[in-house]
């Protein structure tokens, strides 16, 4: 059996992935997320508010002796306040790294812990954003968090290499590209005194730019079943071909 852990599956590309991957019997999927929204028997939900840290502190990883592969995939992000610095409230700063980098820090700190000896393929897959390799004005929070969580895996890989190979967890980070979802509508609708960019947004839209969610988490899939053609730890979807 391959065991999945995602998080944010209640919406966009989190639901996305996980519909795609109960494509498959042998595939069974724990969804972290607020409030339900699948139902399948191979899925299982745990309600988990990743904004409360102290909650994803006390979160367990299952046991799996029968795995034949386990992954965790951090998806759940969120943008926030659309604004420059100075004008936050503090409280919203937390919430983005909250979300955005320490809960899945914990959630992968504590999978190395559960699952580093297990001789399985064993696989964490980041969903990044190009945001956090290149500055977005207004975007502070939401650029600095995702780049984090970039770091975070590039030191997982570099530690990984001290294990033996049949031990080892891979790692990576992934820019999935221009993707119509919620935060997209909401970054339609910012005041442009407030993102001077919004323009280029709004653009990708008019333009047939962004991609629906069914069709990345279907290129992400292939992408992680596939990772061990990817040598590099932070990857882009719009540099990888699809299958």
């Amino acid at each position: 059996m391959n065991y999945y852990y995602i998080t944010g599956t209640s919406k966009g590309i989190g639901r996305a992935l996980a519909e795609n991957i109960l494509n498959n019997e042998n595939n069974f999927i724990y969804g972290i997320s607020r409030s339900e929204a699948i139902a399948h028997s191979n899925f299982e939900q745990i309600t988990l508010d990743l904004a409360d840290v102290e909650e994803v502190m006390n979160f367990t990883f299952r046991q799996h002796k029968d795995a034949e592969s386990i992954v965790l995939i951090n998806n759940a992000g969120i943008l926030g306040k659309i604004r420059q610095v100075g004008r936050f409230d503090l409280e919203e700063i937390t919430l983005g790294f909250n979300v955005n980098s320490i809960a899945p820090a914990i959630l992968m700190n504590k999978f190395i812990s559960t699952f580093q000896d297990q001789r399985c393929k064993k696989t964490i897959f980041n969903i990044g954003s190009s945001a956090g390799r290149n500055p977005q004005p207004s975007w502070s929070n939401y650029c600095s968090s995702k780049a984090a969580l970039d770091m975070y895996a590039r030191v997982i890989a570099e530690e990984q290499k001290d294990h033996d190979p049949a031990k080892r967890i891979n790692v990576f980070s992934l820019a999935p590209g221009f993707v119509e979802t919620n935060m997209q509508k909401m970054i339609r609708k910012t005041r442009h005194k407030d993102f001077k960019n919004v323009g280029d947004f709004i653009s990708y839209k008019e333009f047939g730019i962004l991609s629906k969610p069914q069709e990345a988490a279907e290129h992400i899939l292939t992408i992680i079943n596939n990772c061990n053609e990817h040598t590099e730890v932070l990857l882009d979807i719009r540099k990888i071909e699809k299958k």
